[in-house]
């Protein structure tokens, strides 16, 4: 079938060959890449900082992958980007000098916005952010009774 700006295929889509040849070893490469990233920006960066960076390398890849990739290869491809760059990052961050207690106790709420952003990406990470403001909010109740 033709179509103004080019050609679309309507037969079956076997991605056998692209998922061997390509797909799996993509996927290897880039969470190999993720994983140098995120540790050289965890170990070089305040938490803000790294939120930033993974907030722009996310962006960066939504773009990419709606450009070049299969749909099926994008959901697989955020599992590994999710899981390097947060999932075994979320503890470490909140427990950086510039976590989460610092945010909460100097109200940087654009960084606060931008940790729950990233986090809510994987609802697990969210409870690390809970555990730092309950006593957060505990200590201000007290303050003020």
């Amino acid at each position: 079938m033709k179509v103004e700006s080019g050609f679309i295929w309507q037969g079956d889509k076997k991605l056998d060959f692209y998922e061997q040849e390509f797909e799996q070893n993509f996927l290897t490469y880039s969470r190999e890449e993720f994983e140098k990233k995120a540790n050289l920006w965890i170990s070089t960066l305040n938490c803000a900082e790294y939120l930033q960076e993974v907030d722009n390398a996310l962006t960066k890849e939504e773009e990419n992958a709606a450009y070049w990739l299969q749909p099926e290869t994008t959901s697989k491809l955020f599992q590994r980007i999710d899981k390097e760059l947060i999932t075994l990052k979320a503890e470490a961050l909140v427990e950086k000098g510039t976590g989460c207690e610092y945010m909460f106790t100097n109200s940087r709420l654009g960084e606060l916005a931008l940790l729950y952003k990233i986090f809510k990406r994987d609802q697990q990470t969210l409870t690390l952010i809970i555990k730092k403001m309950i006593p957060y909010i505990e200590n201000r109740g007290e303050k003020i009774v």
